[in-house]
Order: C-alpha cells, then sequence, then structure tokens
C-alpha cells in the first residue's frame, strides 16, 4: 500500500512539473529547435553513453575484487545494462542497483548484504567523483542562480559527502552513530552501515583499487557531461564547455531526488533553471533535457533485450520475483 501510495505521489508530482514547465513553451520556437537538430550529435552521446556502462561494469568488478567476488566481466556488463533498464523503466518495482546486488548474489552464492555494499560503493565513488568536478569547476568559473552563487552550495554538498564517510570509517564516530540508530530501533540501518564501513576500510586497505575505482569513476562523470554537451550541439547552443562541467554534475544530483518518475519534470526543470542564466531560451533548456532524457531511454532498452534472452538461462525472472515479493 506504501509503495503504491508513494508511485501516485510521484505521478502527481510529475504531472505539476510538466504542466508548470511546458504551459509557458512557445510551442513554434520548441518545435523548430527539435526539428532543425542534428542527430549526429545524438548519435554521439549515444555512444558515449555505450561507453559508460562498461566502465562501469569494470569498476564494480574493481570493487568486488576486493571481497573476493569474481565474477566474470562480460556477466558484470549484462546485469550494469539490466540494471540501466530496470532503473529506468520499474521505478516502482525494483531499483537498478538492487537488482545488481540481488541477482549477484544469488548467481556467484554470496550474501545479499556483501553485494550491495559493493554496489553502494561503487554508486558512492561516482557520486564523489560527480561533486567534485562541479565543485571545482564552480570555483574556477563564478555563476549564480537567481542571484545565488552556485560554489558555496555544491561546495558544502562536497563537504557534507565526505563527512558522512569519514563518520561511517571513523571508528569512534561510527561506534557513536551505531548506538544512535539502535537507540531509535533501526537495527537493519545499523546492520547496513556495518556493512558500508567493512567496505570501505577492506577498500582502503588496497590503494591501487581504490585509486583506479576513483579514476574510473572522474573518467565516467567526464564522459557524462560529454553526452549533454553533445546533446547541446545538437541543437546548434554556443554554451562553454566549463558551464557543463558545472551544471551537469547538479543536474544530476537533482534528478536523484526521488520525487518524480525517473527525474522526468525535475531533469527539464533542471536545465531550464541552470542553462537560463547563461543564456539559453527555455525552448532549448527543456528540448536539451528531453533528448538527453531519449539518449538515457535507448542506451536503457538493450538492458531490456538482454533480459529477454537470459532471463530462463540465468534464473532472472525467479530473482525478479523474489525481489518483489521480499
Amino acid at each position: 500500500m506504501r509503495h503504491r501510495l508513494l508511485f501516485l505521489t510521484k505521478i502527481v508530482v510529475t504531472l505539476l512539473l510538466l504542466f508548470f514547465l511546458y504551459s509557458k513553451i512557445d510551442w513554434p520556437e520548441f518545435g523548430k529547435i527539435l526539428h532543425q537538430a542534428n542527430f549526429l550529435w545524438i548519435a554521439v552521446a549515444l555512444g558515449i553513453h555505450y561507453v559508460t556502462y562498461f566502465w562501469s561494469a569494470g569498476r564494480w568488478k574493481i570493487i568486488l575484487e576486493n571481497f573476493k567476488i569474481h565474477a566474470p566481466f562480460g556477466k558484470l556488463v549484462r546485469i550494469t545494462f539490466i540494471g540501466g533498464f530496470f532503473s529506468l523503466f520499474l521505478p516502482s518495482m525494483v531499483g537498478g542497483d538492487f537488482f545488481r546486488a540481488y541477482y549477484l548474489a544469488q548467481d556467484r552464492k554470496q550474501r545479499l548484504t556483501t553485494t550491495l555494499t559493493s554496489t553502494i560503493l561503487d554508486r558512492s565513488a561516482g557520486f564523489l567523483a560527480l561533486l567534485a568536478i562541479g565543485t571545482v569547476f564552480a570555483a574556477i568559473r563564478s555563476v549564480s542562480v537567481q542571484g545565488f552563487p552556485i560554489f558555496p552550495s555544491v561546495a558544502s554538498a562536497t563537504g557534507l559527502f565526505i563527512l558522512a564517510n569519514l563518520m561511517i570509517f571513523n571508528q569512534s564516530l561510527h561506534r557513536w552513530l551505531d548506538r544512535f540508530l539502535r537507540g531509535r530501533g533501526m537495527t537493519r540501518s545499523v546492520e547496513r552501515l556495518d556493512a558500508i564501513a567493512g567496505g570501505l576500510a577492506t577498500l582502503s586497505r588496497n590503494p591501487a583499487a581504490l585509486c583506479k575505482s576513483l579514476l574510473i569513476s572522474f573518467a565516467v562523470q567526464f564522459m557524462v557531461v560529454l553526452i549533454v554537451w553533445s546533446v547541446s550541439l545538437a541543437l546548434h547552443t554556443q554554451i562553454p564547455f566549463i558551464y557543463f562541467l558545472i551544471f551537469v554534475p547538479i543536474i544530476t544530483i537533482v534528478t536523484m531526488v526521488p520525487l518524480t518518475l525517473n527525474g522526468i519534470g525535475l531533469r527539464e526543470g533542471s536545465f531550464y533553471l541552470l542553462f537560463s542564466q547563461v543564456g539559453m531560451s527555455r525552448e532549448a533548456c527543456i528540448s536539451m533535457g528531453l533528448l538527453y532524457y531519449l539518449v538515457l531511454v535507448l542506451t536503457a532498452l538493450p538492458g531490456g533485450l538482454l533480459y529477454s534472452l537470459y532471463k530462463k538461462q540465468d534464473h532472472l525472472d525467479e530473482s525478479l520475483h523474489r525481489m518483489e515479493t521480499a
């Protein structure tokens, strides 16, 4: 019942945001921008995004090996694609990261806590790179939104994220946080926190693996910026590249907030709020957000095909059923 209510709430918020965005749009101008788009640049964006799937699978493999889980790279790529499909098309049922963790635990006969920790660390490395890129370039080029400078907000988010990781990793702070959560009956949160702390400790004892994970994370996040920049080139915009290095991390973080279906509405609204500050029209901003979402959808579709091809062979249907009923 709670999941259904949450799903309905997301639908309502999505529709309200879309109404707010599109009620003030100049439809002839909007159609003209899309009609004149150079879809060769969209193809470039698609190609870059496909590369990020493979690099992300490589990062996950490095993290998994620190847990003594030796999964074939090809299988991890396949799971990553299927997880991307679930994240985009089945948000109310199974998250892509949870699917990756659950299925790998079933396939490799591992504890779910261990594989779930690996996906959290994988996501965390990407999130750190995302924040770092946004913070560094917001410091280099000063830009404001409605009169408020971006740098203090992004730098604060980066600082809080690092502080949260230090709290988990530091033994005394970790024990205090454990007691705090246990005192409020949040035992499952304590178990997950302990697993994450153990995973961080394991990864920190292997500096080479840690450095490789972070380097791949920075490369992947930089490629995400290149994807959005390619979409902007498809629309013949003349926005300097540095603004993409500042804005795209912020848009990605905002889209992660689970208020709408797959970030629809939040994504386009964020594009408009940020890129309108550097001279882009409402119609161009929303067009860029829509075409970027199109790239996400097209790169997620192969995950659905892989799922249909391998669901019987790899018992994916059984795994998905267990996750839905858990």
